[in-house]
């Protein structure tokens, strides 16, 4: 082992992991290349006044056999409130465009319905029951069964609108959880694939991400990890024979920077994003990936979620409030003030079509007692990635006031806003799946090449688990379980060769 040589592309969660796992397992030769100026990938804990946001990754998903929950256990680096994020328990405020306030009673009873619907959802996958042809998508599931209970109810005519209002905002919520294009386009036939760990949904960490990371880097030198190194091709070799330990003169595996760097290796593990990947596949590869691979890149979902920091100079929410949230009614057009003088011909044409629609809540953050963050995803969250951002706090402001009935709430003093869409390496923010698109598809995405038997191409990342896509402990899996692979291999040769 101490004679393998491996290069990780990507220095997130996953590649960290790979490389911590790597190094406690006796690989000594091990370096990771970075594109970025920094390490994290779609982790990015930035500091702001006294405390920090999340500009990437916010939350552990989940304690009960979650290694990132575990670990940060480990490290005391849990700041956990129970129920933060439970719309359910009148902690959040929820309004209509009008100003109507929705009752915590609506809104639980709707929230029961909804959440008996999603979990209906999970049968098509878990008991592999073909989905009926109008009923392809969760989308179109949700909605037809929640407009079934609709027309049989004996709610008022203001109750179903606020009713209609709650799961339009449950459907741009999921969306937003699941970074897809539209709840529309996600396969209903594997929503049941992901598995959410025990315990709480949303797990708060006291001083960020960071920590996390830091952690994994403890047992990583600084020296291997080298930042604003831009891969540019990764020559591999697709005729099986590993390379035997202690045979350095020709490395399987050469990976190719923008500055004329080469570093030849024996296994290289890519842990690009889903997003970088669709894009930039057929440049990356010398040879170009296979067809199954190549095809699981393109059929797995990816999309965009971003956040929107508003800073004011005192908080107009009670402490006791977790959230502001936007029940949009479905067909609805709001038209509002700030945008109807706009001049600026590109601004004008990326502000129709209502993309402000997809903003479905601005929750309060706890340790940053005058933030409210903003969520939005998907396309309209690309348009509101292009817009300068006096016009899009204009924006957030009116929508603020607008739905709470409140013209003096006042002004944003600081508006702070992610960007994951226009980042060259990330494209987006995580993995979903797509109409026609199962965990089979992770599967094939995560299989080495040119076999399992023979990985001198590996791919890890959150994309490549089957069951906890989209998520760091997803992520952090899959490094360990490449790291693990070679590690194994390594064993077995020397084992094979002492008998």
């Amino acid at each position: 082992m101490e004679t393998a040589k491996v290069v990780i592309v990507g220095s997130g969660i996953a590649g960290l992991a790979a490389a911590q796992t790597l190094r406690k397992n006796g690989f000594g030769d091990v370096v990771v290349l970075e594109g970025n100026d920094r390490i994290g990938g779609r982790i990015h804990t930035e500091v702001y006044g006294d405390g920090i946001i999340e500009i990437g990754a916010q939350w552990i998903h989940g304690e009960v056999s979650n290694p990132v929950y575990e670990l940060a256990c480990k490290h005391s680096l849990v700041h956990q409130v129970k129920g933060f994020c439970n719309v359910e328990d009148g902690s959040h405020l929820f309004f209509l465009s009008d100003g109507s306030f929705i009752s915590p009673t609506i809104i639980r009873e709707t929230s029961m319905v909804l959440d008996n619907l999603f979990n209906e959802a999970n049968k098509f996958a878990r008991e592999r029951i073909s989905p009926d042809r109008d009923e392809q998508t969760v989308g179109a599931f949700i909605q037809n069964s929640f407009y079934k209970y609709l027309r049989t109810s004996s709610d008022t005519e203001e109750t179903k609108k606020m009713r209609d209002g709650l799961l339009n905002w449950r459907l741009t919520m999921e969306k937003t959880e699941n970074a897809c294009a539209s709840v529309y386009d996600m396969s209903l036939g594997a929503w049941g694939e992901y598995i959410l760990c025990e315990g709480e949904e949303a797990v708060e960490l006291a001083r960020g991400y960071q920590p996390i990371l830091d952690v994994l880097l403890d047992d990583i030198p600084r020296t291997s990890i080298r930042l604003n190194t831009h891969v540019e091709k990764i020559v591999w070799n697709e005729t099986e024979g590993m390379q035997k330990p202690g045979e350095t003169a020709t490395r399987r595996v050469q990976v190719f920077t923008s500055d004329g760097e080469i570093f030849q290796a024996d296994h290289v593990i890519v842990t690009c994003s889903l997003g970088y990947l669709k894009l930039h596949m057929d440049d990356l590869f010398l040879p170009r990936l296979p067809p199954n691979k190549a095809s699981a890149i393109k059929r797995l979902g990816y999309g965009t979620v971003d956040k929107i920091y508003l800073e004011f100079e005192t908080p107009f929410w009670e402490s006791n409030c977790h959230g502001i949230q936007l029940a949009w009614l479905p067909d609805e057009k709001v038209e509002l003030d700030c945008l109807k003088n706009l001049t600026d011909e590109k601004i004008v044409q990326f502000t129709m079509g209502h993309w402000y629609k997809g903003i479905h809540g601005f929750d309060a953050i706890m340790q940053q007692p005058n933030l409210l963050c903003g969520w939005i995803a998907g396309s309209e969250a690309q348009i509101m990635e292009s817009l300068p951002e006096d016009l899009l706090c204009d924006i957030c402001h009116e929508l603020l006031q607008k739905f709470t009935g409140n013209s003096n709430i006042p002004r944003p003093i600081k508006i702070t806003r992610t960007k994951w869409f226009s980042n060259y390496y990330s494209v987006g923010s995580y993995s979903y799946r797509h109409t026609g698109s199962t965990a089979n598809d992770s599967d094939d995405l995560a299989r080495p090449l040119p076999s399992e038997k023979d990985p001198c191409l590996q791919f890890a990342g959150e994309a490549t688990h089957a069951t906890y896509f989209s998520t760091t402990h997803g992520a952090l899996l899959s490094g360990k379980r490449e790291a693990e692979r070679l590690t194994d291999l390594y064993h077995k040769y020397v084992l094979s060769n002492n008998c």
